[in-house]
């Protein structure tokens, strides 16, 4: 059985700690997890979306499952371009959704340590947690929370 983690990210990218985090998260449910393998999903948004796909693509082992949003504006054509699988393009919160429902872990990395309002990274959030699906905040200073 395939491990299946989902990102979202803020679209300022995620500060150092927070990619440390994430590195050393990624890293250990490659090497641990008594599975067939790890996926990842993510949204193809510039910023943390980016990083965190480019961070996975180097370990490679991880296939990487693209969402594309339908506006464009922040759409990172690197993200698109490293992953193995490339969904169709979905609106917004249609693809946030799609990411957790195919996630049995969320990695959440926001740009502040609180929840906010028409925040698209906290917004899925809420969403992992009202669908039961487990959560791993990591804060912009490395300390992270979870929730399921």
């Amino acid at each position: 059985m395939t491990f299946h983690i989902g990102i979202t990210a803020t679209r300022l990218g995620v500060t150092g700690p927070q990619a440390k985090a994430i590195l050393d998260v990624l890293r250990y449910n490659a090497m641990t997890k008594d599975l067939v393998g790890l996926c990842m999903h993510q949204g193809c948004c510039v910023g943390g979306d980016e990083q965190i796909t480019i961070m996975a693509a180097t370990l490679g082992t991880i296939p990487i499952v693209a969402y594309p949003p339908t506006i464009k504006t922040y759409e990172s054509k690197l993200a698109v371009a490293l992953s193995s699988t490339i969904m169709a393009d979905q609106d917004y919160l249609v693809r946030n959704q799609s990411i957790v429902d195919a996630s049995d872990l969320l990695i959440v990395a926001p740009k502040g340590d609180r929840q906010r309002l028409r925040s698209g990274t906290w917004s899925t959030y809420r969403y992992a947690i009202k669908s039961n699906v487990e959560t791993l905040v990591i804060l912009p200073d490395g300390s992270y929370f979870k929730e399921k």
